[in-house]
């Protein structure tokens, strides 16, 4: 509910400031899409790989 509190009135403010150039911003929101999208998809590679990277030093240590 917050975030919508918070996010509602900056979208309808950027409609408004840009509805001169709709296109331009609808191309730029997708492109802000897609990049938030890889970013996420290296951040959870990345992660995924520490894991497995601690997983297998903790497993080979002599006990």
């Amino acid at each position: 509910m917050a975030a919508l509190c918070l996010s509602a009135p900056v979208v309808v403010a950027l409609g408004y400031a840009f509805s001169h150039s709709v296109d331009a911003v609808a191309k730029g929101a997708a492109r802000a899409e897609h990049l938030l999208v890889l970013a996420t998809t290296a951040a959870l590679l990345t992660v995924g790989g520490v894991r497995r990277l601690r997983t297998r030093r903790l497993a080979q240590r002599p006990r």
